[in-house]
């Protein structure tokens, strides 16, 4: 970071980079799941997988856009309700 404590932009592109292969890895752990395995809850004060990932996506889309930069793609947790 710079002495102003900004990102430059290959500092930022980077993370933007880090960001899109870390939802991947994600995702690709849970694409073969069911839904009914995606669902399920081991009691009634966890989360389940779906709920975990709609979280970490509602995260990704504010942290990602408080810094300016709009997601590239709808994301896929989206997708998997």
């Amino acid at each position: 970071m710079t002495k102003d404590n900004q990102l430059s932009r290959t500092q930022f592109e980077t993370l933007m980079q880090r960001l899109a292969a870390q939802r991947e890895t994600l995702l690709a752990e849970v694409r073969p799941l069911s839904g009914t395995m995606r669902n399920w809850k081991p009691n009634d004060t966890q989360r389940n997988i779906n709920e975990i990932l709609m979280h970490l996506g509602s995260e990704e889309c504010r942290c990602v856009s408080r810094l300016g930069q709009k997601l590239s793609a709808p994301s896929e947790v989206t997708l998997m309700r």
